[in-house]
């Protein structure tokens, strides 16, 4: 900053330092001195350091950490709106700005009112320190000196009075784009357990699965995941291997289709059965899922909807029966921007791999809902170009998370170009095109110590559930901006 001149100084100190500032703040009033007022504050270009960190291991088997290279990084930040109170004389903005930026050399502009002269203040360190600096935009600030030691300040055009301001620059402490993962435990029971599926409800984490020829199901409190009990159930009879393959949540209840019976518990313990006749005559044979307010399961004739489990009826398909898929089968929806009575339902899964040998992707079905229309078309999204379809993963998980699809699974079907479980694909438009996404990463201990299986929920507030054979190692993580507020992300 370029200091002005003497003087400058004592002009503004004899005439306004006293004065402008008493009068200023003991009427509890503003009052714009000769129309003295900054109008407009913004931002330029920041930096962030980026660091990259690479592990080494020694002959005798330790890793070891250490910095690789650092870059800066230039984030342009004039985007980002700034808000002037003028009854509290304070600059702020409320949307945050990207975590790990340099608030020490800061570029910013500011103007006030009827082309009036920007000041910054800091405090002096001595008696003999300069405190008063010329604002252009073409220094930088420190901003990471405290609050109540800087201020901006508008002087009028006779440089006789001033009004101040103190600036606040509200930045995350998270980095928003950064996926956050905790191992909560590892349980060699659940380890133990195959063809597993993971879903939660508001209160509890289940994870269904088959132990030695018998369907079971563990559970554990949404806010806990280290301690896990399986569950009793009421009902006198033994749950069905395929357990995973038949269970869905609506409405906050746990639904279960156990051979030819259908049933419903709020806890997973507590069971009944549901009466319909659907099961025999439109041969309900497989729950996939639910969507919308309504089940979801494969019929005789394709696939069938109910909203209670007593009533069911035939959705109308295109005439591409023959993609529907048989294997890691699973059922999203997502809310259109477009249309707030309108919610797309999407189908995602594997064709059987004996029976479709030459298959290069999953097959994707698609359904628009709008609010009053019954029986709309589900229809196959035919893949046209391989390398953007859905990926041919064994072991798919998919997940419905903020406004996008993402999957990751096992082996790539078909192919021996990536290992397992080594990225995470992303769809931005409901499943019609995948790529590699960057931003939502699987926990680091996954590409050390690859699983055989993992099965994945998206649970209230935003966590994600994952639980991985054969050490049975339970994961939460979370997007750090989906903990944020919605006009914070």
């Amino acid at each position: 900053m370029r200091r002005i001149y003497s003087f400058l100084l004592l002009m503004v100190a004899t005439l306004s330092l006293s004065s402008c500032l008493d009068s200023d703040t003991t009427s509890g009033e503003i009052t714009l001195y000769d129309d003295t007022a900054i109008i407009g504050f913004g931002l330029g270009s920041l930096n962030r350091n980026i660091y990259v960190y690479a592990t080494t291991t020694s002959s005798t088997g330790e890793d070891s950490t250490y910095l690789d290279t650092m870059y800066v990084q230039k984030i342009n930040c004039s985007s980002y709106h700034f808000t002037i109170d003028q009854n509290n004389a304070l600059i702020y903005n409320v949307d945050s700005l990207p975590a790990g930026l340099d608030l020490k050399h800061v570029a910013c502009s500011a103007s006030a009112k009827n082309g009036g002269t920007v000041v910054l203040y800091i405090k002096p360190e001595t008696e003999d320190s300069d405190s008063l600096f010329y604002f252009t935009s073409v220094d930088s600030v420190d901003f990471t000196i405290p609050m109540e030691d800087m201020e901006l300040r508008a002087y009028n055009g006779y440089q006789n009075a001033y009004k101040a301001y103190k600036v606040k620059i509200n930045m995350h402490q998270q980095d928003g784009d950064e996926f956050a993962w905790k191992k909560v435990t590892e349980n060699s029971t659940l380890g133990a357990l195959t063809d597993v599926k993971t879903i939660c409800t508001d209160s509890r984490v289940f994870v269904f699965g088959n132990q030695g020829g018998t369907g079971v199901i563990y559970y554990s409190a949404l806010n806990d995941g280290t301690t896990w009990q399986q569950a009793n159930s009421n009902i006198n009879m033994l749950f069905q291997a395929d357990i995973a393959r038949n269970v869905a949540v609506l409405d906050n209840q746990l639904y279960l289709l156990n051979g030819t019976v259908l049933l419903a518990s709020a806890d997973g313990e507590n069971w009944k059965q549901i009466n319909t006749d659907a099961i025999s005559t439109m041969g309900i044979k497989q729950l996939i899922g639910a969507a919308n307010g309504k089940l979801y399961a494969f019929s005789q004739q394709g696939l069938a909807s109910s909203a209670d489990g007593e009533k069911w009826t035939e959705e109308v398909l295109d005439d591409n029966k023959k993609w529907l898929p048989t294997a890691d089968v699973t059922l999203l929806e997502r809310t259109l921007r477009t249309n707030a009575d309108a919610t797309n339902l999407i189908l995602i899964g594997n064709r059987d791999t004996l029976a479709y040998p030459n298959d290069q992707n999953a097959v994707v079905w698609s359904k628009i809902e709008i609010k009053g229309e019954t029986n709309n078309t589900w229809n196959f999204y035919p893949c046209t170009e391989q390398a953007t379809g859905a990926p041919h993963l064994e072991n798919m998980q998919v997940l419905s998370y903020g406004n996008n699809l993402y999957t990751f699974g096992g082996k790539h079907i078909n192919s021996d170009k990536y290992t397992p479980y080594d990225r995470v694909y992303v769809s931005y438009d409901g499943g019609l095109v995948w790529k590699a996404d960057t931003t939502f990463q699987l926990p680091k201990e996954i590409h050390t110590t690859i699983p055989a299986s993992v099965s994945a929920t998206v649970a209230p507030e935003n966590f994600v559930w994952m639980i991985g054979s054969p050490n049975g190692e339970v994961w939460r993580g979370r997007l750090n901006k989906m903990a944020w507020k919605e006009e914070e992300r």
